[in-house]
């Protein structure tokens, strides 16, 4: 690095300093954070998950946990609740942490818990995007896309095809708590490329959508694992041709866990 200002060395003044360890903002340090958090892990018994590199698993003959970390944001579960506890004094004798308590937002999602189990939904980040596209007062809409539409040949102008790309992507957010809109941002992501003016009528539908049921989400009951109900069932299914524009088959899935669809 360079030699920083106030402390350049003036027998040296265009040597540059050596680093040691890693600097905070410089391109490695997440990755320098990461392998060392990690590593600490696995020596108090954790595995990284195959599926999820920021997983972290701990099985034990009576227990089992699950922690997930996104930068320097951890959330963390376990089967007995004084295990927590232990777990964050262990973390804390190495790194300095703060406990918020019970999960309440995490990265966009909104977290609720009633005697009936647990929701996970979005509601602040929905208001968000509707205003964000002036779409908080709209109309709302019974169904998130329209059985049929007049198809039109004349592209956004390069504003609105930026402004389309944009709210596609915050959709696209969405349907992690929302997966009864995934179809209809499937069908507005083939345009990102060449949207038109029905395009972005199509995406403006879904926000008026939202704008009718915004805190609708994902409801995971109480209780359901203990009849083995809480498991993984995944439905498929494709059309032929189904495209009227280019005859391209389109796939459809849909996979619960328990009885809530997640993905």
């Amino acid at each position: 690095m360079q030699q920083p200002q106030g402390f350049i060395d003036p027998h040296q003044p265009y040597s540059v300093c050596k680093l040691v360890k890693s600097l905070y903002r410089l391109k490695q340090a997440p990755r320098a954070w990461f392998d060392c958090f990690a590593s600490h892990l696995l020596t108090l018994g954790f595995q990284a998950s195959l599926a999820d590199s920021s997983l972290f698993v701990r099985r034990t003959s009576d227990s089992l946990t699950y922690l997930l970390l996104y930068v320097d944001d951890i959330t963390l579960t376990e089967t007995h609740a004084s295990y927590i506890d232990c777990l964050i004094s262990q973390l804390k004798l190495r790194f300095d942490m703060t406990d918020l308590g019970p999960l309440r937002f995490f990265l966009g999602l909104e977290i609720a818990y009633s005697s009936h189990g647990i929701s996970v939904h979005q509601s602040k980040y929905t208001k968000d995007v509707l205003t964000r596209f002036g779409m908080l007062s709209a109309k709302p809409c019974s169904t998130p896309i329209a059985l049929s539409s007049a198809h039109t040949s004349s592209l956004c102008s390069d504003a609105d095809a930026k402004n389309y790309r944009s709210l596609v992507g915050a959709l696209h957010y969405l349907t992690f708590s929302r997966p009864n809109i995934a179809f209809a941002v499937s069908k507005l992501s083939q345009h990102l490329h060449s949207p038109t003016d029905e395009h972005l009528v199509a995406a403006k539908r879904v926000l008026r959508y939202l704008r009718g049921s915004v805190g609708l989400g994902l409801i995971f009951q109480k209780g359901c694992c203990l009849d083995h109900s809480l498991r993984l069932t995944a439905y498929s299914d494709s059309d032929w041709a189904g495209d009227s524009n280019d005859r391209r088959s389109t796939i459809g899935f849909v996979i619960f866990l328990g009885s809530s669809p997640i993905s």
